[in-house]
């Protein structure tokens, strides 16, 4: 009997040997636009460009609310705002919907191993619901001044934060992203010996301001490199004011300014991208890297004063709700698809991967079909909300691929159509064109609504 009981045991741990690992990286604030893989001839991010080598790549994948805790407490629970009722940085994610269940718990009671490590849910106490990790790193920096920027900006008030930024000077350039991927690396090592198969999350927070990277990597970008943008004078006619998420140091700011700015979130961009090289070296130093999962994402998009000047998150324009998502799966062939994806069908696709049940209250879809036939037809698109603290306007977003539509309070705030194809930067609002009145109907049904 007791020899039975042993053959059994041993068993089950060959067969949660046999399920696939999932590493899940996470960027805060990064752009696709301010990657290599993504288009961007000035970026140096070769370890991004490299796994996107072996991956899936997704061009049209879209957050669901442009923001740091309401889009994190959408994807991890694979659930959208409106239904966790998570709509900004200070509601906790179980505050209301109570049912939801998250990624790494999920996965915990599914036999897997969790650890996180830095950013995955939104900073501060609370945050985290209980129960999601085996193991947790948080991974604060060690660097006075980034230390020291940070605290400075959290203490003014939210119209007056600047484009703040520094390149650390050795000996006290040990930013946050380099001790996550230390501990990171530390705990992949500990995991040769693990019978359970891993759920390894790594949250990288830069490029968020603070725009705060060691001097080596602002060395990669010279300043006479950083270019702002150019756009047509003309680009945000008819555009609602509702859609303009001016912060105050665009506003201000000189040309100087922003260009030092630009200069430095693209040093923080290749800062993380030399950690995600560490990561990725260390897992296949550990032996689980053919059998491991890799999802690579951001938690929205960013603007880098485009649109007359806009910066930061927070809008409903491309720029603000679409994401860089690379899925890399054992198996499975390297592509592109541009069919429109969201956020919350991740836990989705991860269940399926992982051949772990998926919990009844998900309400995205499985991206398995995608990554294994990237350019069949697809017609679910993607949907973004974003609502205004000072004025509780609510803006909504629909992505077909072909068209983008928004709606600002049910349109009495305004609306925005963009021809995605042959407009990818949103320069010419198509609202009001004649030509457009059925397109304009059409999108209007299939934006998603309470």
């Amino acid at each position: 009997m007791i020899r039975f009981l042993s053959l059994l045991l041993f068993s089950t741990s060959l067969l949660q040997a046999a399920k696939p690992n999932v590493l899940f990286i996470i960027v805060d604030d990064l752009t696709a636009n301010a990657l290599g893989c993504y288009g961007d001839a000035t970026a140096k991010t070769p370890n991004i460009d490299k796994l996107c080598g072996s991956s899936v790549r997704f061009t049209r994948a879209y957050c669901q609310y442009p923001i740091c805790g309401a889009s994190r407490a959408s994807f991890l629970s694979g659930r959208y705002p409106e239904t966790i009722r998570v709509l900004g940085n200070t509601t906790r994610p179980l505050a209301h919907a109570k049912d939801s269940v998250f990624i790494p718990s999920w996965l915990r009671q599914q036999g897997y191993h969790s650890i996180g490590i830095g950013k995955i849910f939104h900073e501060g106490e609370g945050h985290t619901p209980p129960e999601q990790w085996d193991v947790f790193h948080e991974g604060k920096p060690k660097s006075k001044r980034e230390n020291a920027l940070a605290a400075e900006r959290i203490k003014k008030p939210y119209a007056e934060r600047g484009l703040e930024w520094a390149a650390l000077a050795p000996g006290d350039d040990l930013s946050g992203d380099i001790i996550k991927a230390d501990a990171a690396i530390e705990e992949l090592q500990k995991l040769k010996n693990q019978p359970k198969p891993f759920f390894l999350a790594v949250g990288f927070k830069k490029p968020h301001v603070p725009y705060c990277a060691p001097q080596r990597y602002f060395d990669l970008h010279p300043l006479e490199g950083a270019k702002l943008p150019i756009e047509p004078a003309d680009c945000l006619k008819n555009v609602p004011e509702a859609a303009i998420t001016h912060e105050a140091d665009a506003r201000g700011a000189s040309e100087l300014s922003k260009r030092e700015a630009l200069r430095a979130y693209r040093a923080c961009v290749s800062c993380t991208d030399d950690q995600i090289g560490r990561l990725l070296a260390a897992l296949e130093a550990s032996g689980h890297a053919e059998n491991t999962l890799i999802l690579f994402t951001s938690d929205h998009g960013y603007h880098l004063n485009d649109h007359r000047g806009m910066w930061h998150k927070m809008s409903l324009f491309d720029a603000s709700a679409r994401v860089p998502l690379l899925i890399h799966a054992p198996g499975i062939a390297a592509g592109t698809c541009e069919r429109p994806v969201q956020l919350i069908d991740l836990f989705p696709t991860i269940c399926d991967l992982t051949e772990t049940p998926a919990h009844a209250t998900l309400e995205g879809r499985s991206l398995v079909p995608l990554l294994h036939d990237p350019r069949m037809k697809s017609a679910t698109p993607a949907h973004t909300l974003v609502r205004r603290e000072q004025t509780k306007i609510i803006g909504r977003s629909v992505s077909t691929g072909e068209y983008r539509y928004i709606e600002w309070n049910d349109g009495k705030q305004g609306t925005q159509l963009y021809d995605s194809r042959q407009d990818p930067n949103e320069w010419r609002n198509l609202t009001n064109e004649p030509t457009q009145a059925q397109k304009k109907e059409t999108m209007a049904k299939k934006l998603l609504r309470p």
